[in-house]
């Protein structure tokens, strides 16, 4: 309970109680989840001052902690621990590492391209990695985030952001990339459809459809769920504007 009430303090944005989340961090006898929790918290306040208490704990011998370190200086997105975030790449723990590796796309700092890509060629890194980069807007990857946004066996999560960011990125799109999109669209779970829908409002406006093209997608009209039916009709309101 304890721990949901941390959590809940950072959610929440309510920086009243920064002090105490501080102060459970620098105790010693604090129970190490609750510190987890805390740390947790101050990521999604973000204030910068407390950056450096963040830090410390990137070195501790808890891989519970460390993850959590490097999540919250990620949320932070400060570019100037951009370093010791990427140090942790190569954390002795999966969890660590694959936390670091999204950090590395959140402090916006392109000089971590490189690094990302070779840590995309490893398997059990290959979606954070991927993610990672179209965060920091690489065009080859950006390109690749209709089939991304498609595979089942990518996090949704991922998947969900993957496909935020690139409906609103300056990139040309064509109809037979966005068309990925759309293929078997029906069989995916409904909250993707629904995603799916209210993005490529955005993605298609770059695109000029003819009819026969649209009606690839007004199947979904009939879907059973009514969230689906309805994200159609906002997209048809949004593309055609009536």
């Amino acid at each position: 309970i304890r721990r949901g009430v941390v959590e809940a303090l950072g959610e929440l944005k309510d920086f009243s109680y920064e002090n105490i989340l501080i102060e459970i961090l620098k105790k010693p006898s604090a129970n190490l989840f609750l510190k987890k929790s805390a740390l947790y918290s101050l990521g999604k306040l973000r204030e910068r001052k407390t950056a450096t208490i963040i830090l410390g704990f990137l070195k501790h011998a808890s891989p519970h902690l460390r993850m959590r370190a490097v999540e919250a200086l990620g949320e932070m997105g400060l570019a100037e621990y951009g370093e010791q975030i990427a140090s942790l790449v190569e954390d002795g723990n999966f969890f660590v590492k694959e936390a670091a590796v999204i950090a590395l796309g959140k402090v916006s700092q392109k000089k971590f391209i490189p690094l990302l890509k070779q840590k995309l060629e490893e398997k059990n890194f290959k979606n954070a990695s991927f993610l990672s980069l179209v965060m920091l807007e690489d065009r080859e990857i950006l390109e690749n985030v209709p089939i991304f946004v498609k595979d089942d066996t990518v996090p949704m999560e991922y998947r969900i952001r993957a496909l935020r960011i690139y409906a609103e990125a300056e990139l040309p799109i064509n109809w037979s990339n966005a068309r990925i999109l759309f293929n078997g669209l029906k069989s995916q779970r409904v909250d993707m459809i629904v995603e799916i829908l209210k993005n490529s409002k955005k993605i298609l406006k770059k695109i000029n459809l003819n009819e026969e093209e649209l009606c690839e997608i007004f199947y979904l009209r009939k879907h059973l769920s009514w969230r689906v039916r309805r994200a159609m009709c906002d997209f048809c309101a949004a593309v055609r504007g009536e």
